[in-house]
């Protein structure tokens, strides 16, 4: 029993120890851009009520479809 203690309380210091160099080494986040999309599906089905297609609309915000879009006219080619 006495033995289960003393391992018991060293675990957080162990854990301490090994998480140590990990936080260490952390990098810093890399940024991505966020969109909105608003999206629309539609199912169309044949004359016997089989799924024929599936129809999707897609809408991005209008920040997102500058970032995208700069530059393009701006292209020869």
């Amino acid at each position: 029993m006495r033995i289960a203690k003393a391992s018991i309380r060293h675990v957080p210091r162990a854990w301490a120890l090994l998480a140590l160099p990990a936080l260490m080494a952390a990098t810093a986040a890399q940024a991505h851009p966020h969109m909105w999309i608003d999206a629309q599906a539609a199912l169309v089905f044949d004359g016997q009520g089989r799924l024929e297609a599936v129809r999707e609309r897609w809408k991005f915000d209008e920040m997102f479809v500058a970032h995208t879009t700069q530059g393009l006219a701006d292209k020869k080619g």
